[in-house]
């Protein structure tokens, strides 16, 4: 009768561990959204220097641009369809607004070239 009764003692804890350990874990899209999100951030900026610098043809530089946005589109979709934390909508938010400015950037350099 002992190990009964710890057993039933035992289910309801395991089980609110393991809510827990759910609530707490970031679900996998959104993560892999918002990591994305920030490669492209860093690809952009980079293209950006090397543009800058003479390194890349403009035509090249406005494809990748343009692969960027495309980029970002196709985040913004897949994140709005995520289920998310707080913490993880604002690391999207900020991810989304970073790419933006990124692109900006970009454009605004083959722009001036």
């Amino acid at each position: 009768m002992q190990k009964f009764g710890a057993e039933r003692t035992l289910v309801p804890v395991a089980l609110c561990l393991l809510a827990g350990a759910l609530a707490c874990s970031s679900p996998p899209e959104a993560s892999k959204q918002i990591a994305t999100l920030r490669s492209w951030t860093a690809t952009a900026r980079l293209a950006t220097r090397e543009h800058r610098a003479g390194a890349t043809p403009t035509k090249f530089t406005a494809h990748l641009s343009e692969e960027a946005a495309s980029a970002l589109a196709e985040s913004r979709a897949a994140l709005s369809r995520s289920p998310m934390s707080n913490a993880q909508r604002d690391s999207a938010h900020t991810a989304i607004d970073s790419l933006g400015q990124a692109i900006r950037e970009l454009n605004s350099e083959t722009r001036a070239r």
